[in-house]
């Protein structure tokens, strides 16, 4: 079996990498006859978290090895001189094979770099020109030293032959699939409105607070839907946009929408999937994705959708989908008092079990894609 090694994706302050990492592996060990182990380094200050999952093994590096200071050598190495030492002698040591979703090391063990998409190239306004600079600087490097590149859709794999002129000969499109992650029982509506200060009815909105996110346009959107209520989840914060929190919920206050907006922060994984579940209809309005999060676990569940027009949620295919542009607040009002107007519990019933009856091979296809890509990146080392 191939051992694949893995570090947390954009360290533990980006949910959205644990997520997709959670269903990698996930994936992964459903797999009947398994060809790749996941080998997951945790370094200091890491917490694996909901990623410690049967069937993948955790390794903590030697810490003198592993801190701060050795992992900023180590970067200096690679850049000096095209391997960085101290990273190669870790992967050597947890005996993995091929490194996976990460940037190049140099020397023996082969690379699958991973980058999801090219936000910063379509919306330059939300990033710092060094931002932007180091960006591009470490695509350009990922690209050129890694066996293979993996993007999360076609239209992310063709801006980076736009952008970068990369050999498209050494692209491979992953699209993940997310695993609902239920254990026992699905989490009844009664038991979360107990638990959290929300209405029975609500579409929910399950989006990291990050500017590009968009959640302006919902906020907007409920100034013309009387009597629609919003239940949002996700981390508050936003790394290059600081006070995003108190801005929106400066503008929930504006609209007079304050009674139909909750903004419940990050809750368990659980708890999301039950919001999601109960819901009238999932929204996303973000104006920038590589592979939506948001889409893929409704799809999974079988839930209704209301999506910005973006080419890759139209790629995505959500089988009950609706599209509205990332600017027109009327036009999301107003598919969001259709869905509130004509939501059929019997018709979510009937979408959710054939969801649940597609997702084992939706699975397969993520896990196969993935093993089929890291046995071609052992095969070219």
């Amino acid at each position: 079996m191939i051992r694949a090694g893995f570090r947390l994706l954009g360290g533990t302050g980006w949910q959205g990498g644990r997520n997709y990492l959670s269903n990698l592996f996930a994936a992964l060990a459903a797999q009947p006859t398994r060809q790749v182990q996941p080998v997951l380094l945790v370094g200091a200050g890491e917490d694996p978290l909901d990623l410690a999952l049967d069937g993948v093994e955790m390794v903590t590096p030697d810490p003198r090895l592993d801190s701060r200071f050795a992992r900023r050598l180590g970067r200096v190495m690679k850049l000096a001189v095209r391997r960085n030492v101290i990273e190669s002698h870790l992967l050597a040591r947890a005996n993995v094979d091929v490194l996976s979703h990460t940037g190049p090391v140099g020397g023996r063990i082969p690379t699958i770099a991973w980058i999801p998409d090219l936000q910063h190239r379509h919306l330059p306004h939300l990033s710092s020109r060094y931002e932007r600079f180091m960006r591009d600087l470490l695509y350009r490097e990922m690209l050129r030293d890694a066996v293979i590149t993996i993007a999360s859709s076609e239209a992310a794999r063709a801006d980076l032959v736009r952008f970068y002129a990369a050999d498209p000969a050494r692209i491979r499109v992953l699209r993940f699939v997310s695993q609902p992650r239920e254990r026992g029982a699905p989490i009844a509506l009664d038991d979360l409105r107990a638990r959290y200060p929300i209405p029975a009815r609500y579409f929910h909105l399950p989006n990291q607070l990050w500017k590009h996110k968009n959640h302006d346009l919902v906020v907007d959107a409920l100034r013309h839907a009387p009597g629609v209520s919003v239940v949002a989840t996700g981390p508050r914060e936003d790394y290059r946009h600081a006070h995003m929190y108190e801005a929106l919920q400066a503008r929930i206050a504006k609209a007079g929408v304050g009674e139909r907006f909750h903004h419940l922060g990050l809750v368990p994984f659980a708890d999301l999937v039950g919001l999601m579940r109960h819901s009238v209809a999932v929204i996303n309005p973000s104006r920038f994705e590589g592979w939506s999060t948001t889409v893929e676990e409704a799809k999974s569940l079988g839930k209704r959708v209301l999506v910005s027009e973006l080419a890759v949620h139209r790629e995505q295919a959500a089988p009950r989908a609706s599209y509205f542009a990332t600017d027109d607040d009327d036009a999301l009002a107003m598919q969001m008092i259709d869905a509130w107007a004509h939501h059929d519990p019997a018709e979510d019933a009937r979408a959710a079990a054939a969801a649940a009856e597609a997702l084992p091979g939706r699975t397969r296809a993520f896990a196969e894609t993935y093993e089929a890509i890291v046995l071609e990146a052992v095969g070219r080392r």
